[in-house]
């Protein structure tokens, strides 16, 4: 395929990419795209062909070449009216990239690994939703941002035990607050509390255990640990 290209004009290239990318033939698309931009780095359909290129990238399920693409075009058209599907595609690789085969088909809770890619997933919706609030992507965009947030939640949560397993409170205060000033709305917030409740309560620190309570009562009134944190008292 590679000689069939050398010579083809910068229309026919991109001509035979759409149509590449029509008949799901991602590699074939990718390449009709990359050679565009290689021999016709000034021409006309080079904007467009990268947009093209991204999405290929994203269906061919090459995520870090996804990202790369798509930094690149945010980096050379910072106020471009498709930055918006940009984001959108850049956050979805990012979304995928933490669920691989192993997580589709075993038994895996996703929120005790590494979370790069979540929270880098997680800041490319925020991004689009927060700067293009009329995008046709934003619907989407703020389904998987709550699902996000609850994983990122729940992560943070996890950690916040680990430190107060090994009374290491502080550190268990870092998270749990982190978990609570930023993942508002997520369920593991109320247990957040309970750990900034108690752990501030270990280490002495009265006036910050009470403030933290205040909140959870308020916001929790029903919650289960309320009684427990109060036999505790």
């Amino acid at each position: 395929m590679d000689k069939e290209l050398q010579g083809m004009s910068e229309q026919q290239l991109f001509t035979q990419g759409e149509q590449a990318v029509k008949d799901e033939n991602w590699n074939h698309a990718i390449k009709y795209f990359e050679t565009l931009q290689s021999q016709y780095p000034f021409g006309p359909y080079v904007k467009q062909s990268q947009i093209e290129l991204i999405y290929a990238h994203y269906k061919n399920r090459d995520f870090p070449e996804t990202q790369a693409a798509a930094d690149r075009y945010l980096h050379l058209y910072p106020t471009s009216t498709n930055n918006d599907y940009v984001y959108y595609l850049r956050g979805l690789s990012y979304f995928e990239q933490d669920r691989n085969v192993l997580q589709r088909y075993l038994n895996i809770d996703l929120s005790e690994r590494d979370l790069d890619s979540s929270e880098k997933a997680y800041q490319d919706f925020f991004t689009l939703v927060r700067t293009y609030p009329r995008s046709p992507y934003n619907q989407d965009a703020h389904q998987r941002m709550i699902y996000l947030r609850d994983l990122l939640a729940l992560h943070e949560l996890h950690i916040a035990q680990f430190y107060m397993k090994r009374n290491a409170y502080m550190a268990s205060i870092n998270r749990a607050g982190f978990l609570v000033q930023h993942y508002q709305g997520s369920p593991s917030v109320e247990e957040g509390l309970e750990i900034l409740i108690t752990a501030n309560r270990k280490l002495g620190r009265t006036e910050e255990a009470a403030k933290a309570y205040a909140v959870l009562k308020k916001n929790y009134p029903d919650s289960r640990f309320l009684a427990q944190l109060d036999k505790k008292s």
